[in-house]
C-alpha cells in the first residue's frame, strides 16, 4: 500500500511539476521545513538547526550527518550557522544534500518529496 502510494506520489509530482526557479522551489521548501519543524503551526521565533534539518531531509541517519558535515568541512564559514540556519544557508544545504544523495532526481521533485515525507511522518515521531 505505501509502495503504491509513493508511486502515485511521484507520477503526480513528475507530472504536474513544471520546472521552477531553484530559488522558488528552496523557499517554499524552506518555509515547509520551518512549519514541519514546528509541529505543523506556522513558525514565528522558530529557529531552524542543523539537528532539526536532519529529520527534515531524511531519518537523521550518520550517513545524512556526513553530508552536511561536509558542507560545513568546505565552507568554514558557515559553522558559525549550524544552530541558526537562515533561508541562505538552508538553500545551500539542501542543494548540497540533494547533489550527493539524490541527484538522479530532479531539485523539485527532492524538494517536493521531502515535502510529502513530512505529511506522512512527524518530527515528534521521527524523535520518538
Amino acid at each position: 500500500m505505501i509502495l503504491r502510494f509513493s508511486i502515485v506520489v511521484i507520477c503526480f509530482i513528475v507530472g504536474e511539476l513544471a520546472q521552477r526557479p531553484d530559488d522558488e522551489v528552496i523557499q517554499d521548501s524552506f518555509d515547509d521545513c520551518l512549519k514541519w519543524t514546528n509541529h505543523g503551526q506556522e513558525p514565528t521565533d522558530h529557529v531552524l538547526t542543523v539537528d532539526l534539518l536532519l529529520y527534515y531531509l531524511g531519518n537523521h541517519s550518520p550517513r545524512d550527518a556526513d553530508v552536511i558535515d561536509c558542507y560545513f568541512v568546505d565552507n568554514p564559514s558557515a559553522k558559525g550557522k549550524k544552530e541558526n540556519i537562515d533561508k541562505a544557508l538552508y538553500g545551500a544545504l539542501l542543494q548540497h544534500f540533494w547533489k550527493k544523495q539524490y541527484a538522479t532526481i530532479s531539485f523539485e521533485v527532492f524538494a517536493e518529496l521531502r515535502k510529502n515525507a513530512g505529511l506522512a511522518r512527524s518530527l515528534k515521531d521521527m524523535q520518538g
